[in-house]
């Protein structure tokens, strides 16, 4: 928290904090900077005033990047594997490396 001025507050986020809650919730997903400032920016977006800004918050958007990416992921390895005789095994195999440990 600083003073901006001598009449206004702010509380920072920055990229450095989303990857330092990836790195202590143990996510073994690799965000870019590009996911790292897109989980800021729906902080920012969806920010409640009435909830305020909190780690439980981050996680949340974090959360729902992940799972877009491994939708993401999923489809673009479905169109490639399409004709593949083992596109079982190769599904499998990309669920496992998007597979995270869920927030508690």
């Amino acid at each position: 928290m600083n003073w901006k001025d001598k009449d206004t507050i702010s509380f920072d986020w920055c990229v450095e904090d989303v990857k330092q809650q990836l790195k202590d919730k143990k996510i073994k997903i690799k965000f870019s900077m590009e996911d790292c400032r897109e989980v800021l920016d729906r902080c920012l977006r969806r920010h409640d005033a009435t909830i305020g800004m909190s780690w439980d918050i981050m996680d949340c958007h974090i959360n729902d990047i992940i799972e877009e990416k491994g939708k993401k992921w999923h489809n673009e390895m479905k169109d490639t594997t399409i004709k593949n005789k083992n596109r079982k095994q190769t599904e499998r195999i990309i669920w496992k490396k998007i597979k995270v440990n869920i927030l508690k």
